[in-house]
């Protein structure tokens, strides 16, 4: 009697050891099929080089740049206003002297421009309603602008 005792703990601690065993052996086959997640859009400001799933947390931001010819500076120069308030969906985002103009769109960031980087969130390209107003606060231009993911948008005046 002693010998089947003996035996059946050394079967029952074999029975938890292949059943541990089966139990390690699965977990090693599924890790494998975890992949990590994170932004694959490289249009994105946080696009994630080692993401192998897409989990849906991209966000975005593009940027604009407001600019005029010298026929709307002199325009300007004769309606006396000499500066120009720049507000993107109500909130202000620069001024800049009237008398500043181009002879061609200026690059985004590119000296004395007024650009505005904006927030897009998750989507890739959002409208935005603009208002340039005098030193008065009167409205001298408006209008909507989209702008898009890692994009520099130009709006000329």
């Amino acid at each position: 009697m002693g010998r089947i005792l003996v035996t059946n703990q050394i079967l029952n601690r074999m029975k938890k050891y292949v059943v541990l065993t089966g139990i390690l052996l699965m977990g090693i086959a599924v890790l494998p099929g975890c992949k990590k997640q994170g932004c694959m859009d490289q249009l994105s400001k946080n696009y994630d080089s080692k993401a192998k799933e897409d989990n849906g947390s991209c966000t975005y931001e593009g940027r604009v740049v407001f600019w005029y010819k010298q026929a709307v500076a002199d325009q300007l120069a004769a309606d006396s206003i000499q500066t120009l308030n720049y507000f993107l969906d109500g909130v202000s985002v620069g001024s800049g002297a009237s008398s500043v103009a181009w002879p061609t769109s200026p690059n985004c960031g590119e000296n004395g421009s007024i650009t505005v980087n904006r927030d897009l969130g998750t989507t890739k390209k959002k409208d935005f309603g603009y208002v340039v107003k005098n030193e008065d606060g009167f409205e001298v231009f408006s209008g909507i602008v989209t702008i898009e993911a890692n994009l520099c948008k130009t709006v000329e005046l």
